[in-house]
């Protein structure tokens, strides 16, 4: 049934690939992307879709492609270009990584291990967290990290092992622990972003919401970062802590969703009415579920992950993804990037995008991964 929609999210790619050119989307306004240089925390979603079409498909096109965009990442580096922060992760485990993982580039492993540096370079020992934006060491008196970070810790577990060094590792690791430690409530919801004082050590703290409906809900895609994310670092260092925190949080999420068609809205604290729904939450917390129902042990649990995925991921098929000749540029409809701000609000958005083309390919069987290396 779903490969159907894989095969009209290919197409549409193609037809991507000729209007992006060597540029990058974001989100769409009036449906339409309006492609832009490297310079977002978003742009290696683009690349990561060509590298899956490629891995999928075996077509040289997508590669190729992948390739000449790889020229202006190795430039945002060499140039710092919006690089004072912890995205490096994102922008680069689906951008140099895979380049070197499934092509042996060695140009690309130096940049990814130069992301690696700047990113391990954030790191602040008590209470052991990883800045999410601005300079370091931090310039004003509140310094904080944000819920999406743990999806950027991927690249530091892979620069230590594919370079022994064990100290990216361990800063990836507590960086998790603090983010289990102070983000993750008691009835497994999660704040957005925590900002550490420097007064007794950074452990002074002040919990806040960006994006999210207020301080006390639940901001829907943060969420789902924390389903997916906790599942990686359980994945990279068999640490219970990040096990039993995934689940928490994918308990939550499950416990707050719309009776309708199970597709979040933007944010928890609604589960039901005319609020904006988040079809790009959605899609990451099914990539995460698929994930998170094969490292756990509970075969009857890993069984409701795995359906309750299937059944999302249907529903994203069939009520929230484009046609392949419509008038809309992405690939999946009715996300929400930033409410508060009115930003991209019933509209697609390239990080949606990818996790749903990535959540059809784990659910054909496609074994490949951009964010797990053994």
């Amino acid at each position: 049934m779903h490969q159907e929609f894989l095969n009209t999210c290919i197409k549409k790619t193609n037809t991507n690939i000729k209007k992006f050119n060597l540029e990058f989307p974001h989100f769409t306004e009036n449906k339409k992307y309006n492609p832009m240089s490297n310079e977002e925390w978003t742009s290696s979603f683009w690349t990561g879709i060509l590298w899956l079409i490629h891995l999928f498909t075996s077509k040289e096109l997508y590669k190729q492609i992948a390739e000449k965009l790889l020229l202006s990442f190795y430039q945002r580096l060499d140039l710092s270009i919006k690089t004072e922060t912890h995205d490096l992760g994102f922008l680069y485990i689906l951008s140099c990584v895979p380049n070197y993982e499934y092509f042996q580039d060695l140009n690309s492993y130096k940049y990814a291990l130069k992301a690696a540096d700047k990113l391990k370079n954030r790191f602040i020992e008590n209470p052991g967290f990883i800045q999410a934006f601005g300079a370091i060491p931090p310039e004003k008196e509140l310094s904080g990290t944000i819920i999406d970070s743990l999806m950027n810790l991927p690249l530091l577990f892979w620069t230590s092992k594919r370079t022994g060094n064990v100290e990216y590792a361990k800063k990836a690791e507590k960086h998790a622990t603090t983010i289990a430690n102070f983000f993750l409530r008691k009835d497994g919801s999660t704040y957005q972003v925590c900002y550490f004082k420097p007064l007794n050590n950074y452990i002074t703290t002040e919990k806040d919401t960006i994006q999210g409906y207020s301080n006390n809900s639940c901001w829907s895609r943060g969420q789902a970062w924390a389903i997916y994310g906790f599942t990686l670092c359980y994945k990279y260092t068999n640490n219970k802590l990040f096990l039993d925190s995934a689940i928490n949080a994918a308990d939550y999420f499950i416990s707050r969703l719309p009776k309708d068609d199970k597709v979040c809205h933007w944010d928890l604290f609604f589960k039901e009415g005319k609020e904006p729904r988040d079809s790009s939450a959605a899609a990451i917390a099914v990539s995460g579920l698929y994930d998170l129902s094969l490292v756990i042990t509970n075969t009857q649990k890993s069984a409701f992950y795995r359906s309750l995925a299937d059944d999302i991921l249907k529903n994203l098929c069939f009520y929230y993804s484009t046609k392949e000749n419509d008038n809309n540029d992405g690939l999946l409809l009715h996300s929400t990037y930033h409410y508060p701000k009115g930003w991209g609000i019933d509209e697609s958005c390239i990080w949606g995008d990818y996790f749903y083309l990535e959540s059809l390919l784990k659910y054909a069987g496609f074994g490949h991964s951009l964010w797990y290396y053994t």
